[in-house]
């Protein structure tokens, strides 16, 4: 597995724009040396006052082997073409074309290259963002996956980023047919749900909804968070309790802490509470069974 190298210069992010090329250029220097590197750094989002990750520069011109997990150029270019503005007011975005990983056969199948790419996957987003930030796994160009794979690439990210509480959070997007006919079959067996949407050339965000299987109580908070944009199981508690029933605020917390654990909502930590924030705000609808 030939995973990219990824270079951080702590020092640089999270201190603006002004002075960045002499912050970065003693690391530059040293990964120069080993090969071709993409060099990724918190860089600021002038437009709302947040940092997200963006390429600085790419050194070397090896080409990646097929079917491998070294940052190509298409990468390269879908990663420093991220939006300055995010989805919705206070999301950040980033994409990750996952048809590269199908070495220009449009196929991804077996648990063996599933746990391969989960790990390309994961060095990709290596480097936690300062604020909820979606990563976007886009399938245009896939025509075919397995079960297993997805289980192990998708699913498995999924898991791994919500088991670190990590700021990244995967949507997949732009499912071929047959693509999302086999990811709804591992999600019903699975009784498992991934948020899922269509990106637009334009960046337009198309169809947003939760795909597999969401109970009706988990799907109802879920609409409750997107109108919201913010909120917390207090205030859910407060406005719904008496209508839904609700005695006690930890069937709110329940739910909320349910939906972030599926990355369907980010969770955000406020000293000892939390709460929680949509993802695609409005756009995401109802699709779940």
């Amino acid at each position: 597995m030939h995973c990219s190298p990824v270079g951080h210069d702590r020092h640089a992010a999270g201190h603006g724009s002004a002075g960045l090329e002499h912050r970065v250029s003693h690391p530059v220097e040293r990964l120069q040396s080993r090969g071709p590197v993409t060099l990724v750094m918190q860089v600021p989002n002038q437009h709302h006052g947040q940092f997200a990750p963006g390429v600085i520069g790419t050194f070397g011109n090896r080409q990646p082997a097929r079917g491998s997990c070294r940052a190509s150029p298409s990468w390269i270019r879908s990663l420093t073409q991220m939006s300055s503005a995010p989805i919705s007011s206070h999301m950040s975005e980033m994409r990750i074309a996952v048809a590269e990983f199908a070495g220009g056969t449009g196929v991804l199948g077996g648990a063996t290259a599933g746990r391969r790419h989960l790990e390309c996957f994961l060095g990709r987003l290596a480097i936690e963002p300062a604020v909820p930030t979606i990563a976007f796994l886009d399938f245009s160009g896939v025509e075919v996956v397995t079960a297993s794979w997805v289980r192990e690439a998708i699913l498995g990210a999924r898991d791994r980023l919500r088991g670190r509480h990590s700021k990244w959070y995967p949507v997949v997007c732009d499912l071929a047919e047959d693509v999302e006919e086999e990811f709804l079959i591992v999600l019903k067996q699975r009784a498992d749900v991934v948020l899922a949407c269509r990106v637009e050339s334009e960046g337009e965000i198309r169809d947003a909804a939760p795909l597999g299987v969401l109970d009706e109580k988990q799907r109802m908070t879920f609409e409750l968070v997107n109108e919201r944009i913010e909120t917390d199981a207090g205030e859910l508690m407060r406005a719904y309790g008496e209508s839904e029933g609700t005695r006690h605020q930890t069937a709110w917390n329940n739910r909320l802490a349910g939906l972030a654990a599926y990355g369907l909502v980010a969770e955000l930590s406020r000293g000892r509470s939390k709460r929680y924030r949509t993802l695609l705000g409005s756009t995401a609808g109802k699709g779940a069974s």
